[in-house]
């Protein structure tokens, strides 16, 4: 039987302090669990975090 996890991003809210980017994690043999991951507005402010690789960042850190 396979393990493969399978992450699928599902939207973003923009809040005053951080953004919430929420994805859908799904195993061949479970049930589709929710995850939240929050980015503080700061790491955007201040350049070490990207918008746009905001996701693919959430996304990685989900599955480890």
């Amino acid at each position: 039987m396979s393990d493969n996890v399978i992450v699928e991003f599902v939207g973003f809210e923009a809040k005053a302090l951080v953004r919430e980017y929420n994805f859908h994690v799904r195993q061949a043999s479970s049930e589709i669990r929710e995850f939240t991951l929050t980015i503080v507005n700061e790491a955007f402010n201040s350049r070490r975090v990207r918008y746009q690789d905001a996701p693919e960042i959430s996304r990685f850190g989900s599955v480890r």
